[in-house]
């Protein structure tokens, strides 16, 4: 009974339903996430708080229509992953080459035409499912593709992506997030396939850095830099969104160059200064699409009273020591590599180093 339960719910039929009252289900979601905000108003205030802080010269009005803006994106999303896992294998794929336009192509054509491995980010922003879905079928024909993320166990909001990825039938790799699939993660950069990691989740442990972002500090993990770093890997982010209802852009920025110091704790650290630069660019271009605007008062130091220039200015030597006690815990996390290399070599982690969501 249950197999033809999920037969009906993944057929042809299910799936040519969805995809007539996609334009209608789109009004009403709107709708609908213009209705929560007056129903939910602690929330709305958080949300107004974290967007003041992140943009504050954005007047009142603006802040309001952008709170709209980002919770539509939200009703619109969990929309969206319902109608993916709703999808046969056959529309799915269809789906993904046929509604998603590809920005930024010569960056990913270069990824991929090349030996060397590539680290492939992209944080919770937009579409990300169908982005990375897109991405795992451009590239099974020139590289291994493997991607992090929490397991259903841990996380039970992931357990759509583990059905798509298996449905997609593209060869793609899911590795959780845990000691051996950071093991598997270096051997794939080793043989020149392509990891795919999302840098915008955190745990408190020892890869925890502080790093600027909007105008203060961040917490952020070293794990993306520390993989490209390793493998001398090409650094590509990637970002997918909503253009309308059931169409899509996926865009790949150019590569971003890693820290070469020769000191590996301050090359982790300064290339994943850049990442978040280069997050930060497209959370300002179109904010809305960020999932972690509810939470962003929790990961950033405004409560440290800690101002940092937004345009060109130089904010490294005026926060050099406060990084290092801060940000690095003096040098810890270069310490903790050290043995972590050790492991790497003897096959044998003993330490727990969490990369992505």
């Amino acid at each position: 009974m249950r197999q033809a339960i999920q037969k009906l719910y993944r057929s042809r039929l299910t799936h040519g339903f969805m995809q007539a009252t996609a334009p209608f289900g789109s009004r009403v979601l709107a709708r609908a996430a213009d209705a929560y905000e007056y129903l939910n108003g602690e929330e709305t205030d958080e949300l107004r708080r974290n967007f003041s802080l992140a943009f504050p010269h954005y007047s009142e009005r603006e802040v309001r229509a952008l709170i709209l803006k980002y919770r539509r994106s939200t009703f619109e999303s969990e929309y969206e992953r319902k109608q993916l896992d709703m999808m046969p294998a056959a529309q799915l794929r269809d789906f993904c080459m046929k509604r998603v336009e590809i920005e930024g192509e010569e960056h990913f054509r270069a990824a991929c035409e090349t030996p060397g491995p590539v680290v492939l980010f992209t944080p919770h922003y937009g579409s990300f499912a169908i982005g990375t879905m897109r991405a795992a079928l451009d590239i099974a024909p020139y590289k291994q593709f493997s991607i992090f993320y929490d397991s259903p166990e841990k996380n039970p909001t992931t357990y759509i992506y583990k059905g798509l990825v298996d449905r997609l039938d593209a060869g793609t790799k899911v590795l959780y997030n845990d000691r051996t699939a950071i093991l598997a993660g270096a051997r794939a950069l080793k043989k020149g396939g392509i990891l795919g990691i999302m840098p915008d989740v955190y745990e408190y442990n020892l890869g925890l850095m502080y790093v600027p972002f909007f105008g203060g500090l961040t917490v952020a993990m070293g794990g993306t830099a520390f993989f490209a770093l390793k493998a001398k890997a090409r650094l590509l982010p990637a970002y997918c969104w909503r253009r309308k209802p059931g169409h899509f852009v996926l865009r790949y920025d150019a590569p971003i160059e890693l820290s070469s110091t020769g000191n590996l704790a301050e090359d982790i650290y300064q290339t994943t200064v850049k990442i978040f630069a280069n997050l930060e660019a497209q959370f300002t271009a179109a904010p809305e699409h960020w999932i972690y605007w509810d939470r962003f008062s929790n990961r950033m130091s405004y409560e440290l009273e800690v101002k940092l220039p937004r345009e060109n200015e130089s904010w490294s030597e005026q926060f050099t020591k406060l990084r290092r006690a801060v940000a690095t815990e003096q040098s810890t996390l270069g310490r903790f590599l050290v043995g972590f290399e050790k492991d790497l070599r003897d096959d044998e982690p003993q330490r727990s180093f969490r990369v992505s969501g």
